[in-house]
């Protein structure tokens, strides 16, 4: 009987020792569930991690091309205006000229590389055609003048940008009388170093914002063609009987002016400029005077870019 006790007891041990191995296996079992579970935690921070850092640097590259640098923003205006203009050249004839004229400004402005920032270049084309009467008849007379010109900026003041400068010029024009017999027409042709001096103030609407901008260019030296009096174009060109038929001009004997006001506006989700034009060119050589003036309100449109080159990824999103 007590061996039988003895063998139960016995038994009942070992199933409480095997039921005790069980239980620590599974809080062992828990125990790596719980580190599975704290590890793929981990691994989703981690992988959010970087899913923000990819997020971050794809924002970044495409975010880059919307601020180019200064050099690649460029702006474009381009005008046409009506006005009136005065011819004389007393090598056709000795009356003064007067009627309405056709004006045509084309304008392109950029920064430079160079400078830090202050410094712009300028592509300037202006051009006119007049049709004008006089005593003597008709004369019709035109001039088509090409500038590039360097500005160096300053802003003292909130919207206010004072730029000056200077660069070459040249310009080719001419005047024909409807009744000059042997020598019917004239050239004008020059090169001419030149000064200029602007002014720009944005004003500061909400809504409507505008610009008011001032330029003034000023030749300073140059050489210039000029006949002598009694001198024909034959003689010149066909004879070659040439006497000193190029002059060198400045302000003394060749007072000349181009100035322009204009206005900027926004119109229609685009930019208007309106502005007032006037051109003066004259000379006085050889004993010989002659002037164009001309005047004209004008109008046209303000455009602005960015300028791609051709190795930009972005360059083959162009059709063209």
């Amino acid at each position: 009987m007590a061996w039988a006790l003895f063998a139960v007891a016995q038994t009942a041990s070992a199933a409480a020792q095997n039921v005790r191995a069980d239980v620590q296996n599974a809080c062992a079992d828990v125990q790596n569930a719980h580190a599975d579970v704290q590890n793929a935690c981990a691994d989703v921070q981690n992988a959010h991690a970087d899913v923000l850092s990819c997020s971050n640097a794809e924002a970044d590259s495409v975010a880059a091309p919307c601020e180019p640098p200064a050099h690649r923003l460029a702006t474009h205006a381009t005008q046409f205006g009506v006005g009136r203009a005065r011819l004389y050249d007393s090598y056709l004839s000795p009356s003064d000229y007067a009627g309405p004229q056709l004006s045509f400004v084309r304008e392109a402005l950029r920064p430079v590389r160079w400078g830090g920032g202050h410094v712009s270049f300028q592509s300037l084309t202006t051009a006119f055609a007049a049709y004008t009467r006089g005593a003597g008849g008709r004369e019709y007379g035109g001039e088509l003048a090409y500038q590039a010109t360097f500005h160096r900026h300053w802003m003292p003041l909130r919207g206010l940008r004072l730029m000056a400068g200077g660069g070459p010029e040249v310009h080719v024009g001419g005047t024909w009388h409807s009744h000059g017999g042997n020598n019917p027409g004239n050239a004008r042709l020059g090169l001419s170093l030149v000064a200029s001096a602007a002014a720009a103030y944005r004003i500061p609407l909400r809504r409507y914002p505008m610009t008011v901008r001032y330029q003034a260019d000023l030749p300073l030296l140059g050489a210039a063609f000029s006949p002598r009096f009694g001198q024909s174009y034959y003689e010149m060109f066909s004879l070659g009987r040439r006497d000193r038929n190029v002059v060198c001009i400045h302000p003394f004997n060749a007072p000349s002016l181009r100035q322009q006001l204009t206005l900027d506006l926004r119109v229609v989700g685009q930019t208007l400029r309106v502005g007032y034009l006037v051109v003066v060119r004259q000379q006085a050589t050889h004993h010989l005077r002659q002037h164009a003036w001309a005047q004209a309100f004008t109008v046209g449109w303000v455009k602005r870019f960015v300028r791609v080159r051709a190795t930009d990824r972005v360059a083959r999103r162009f059709v063209l």
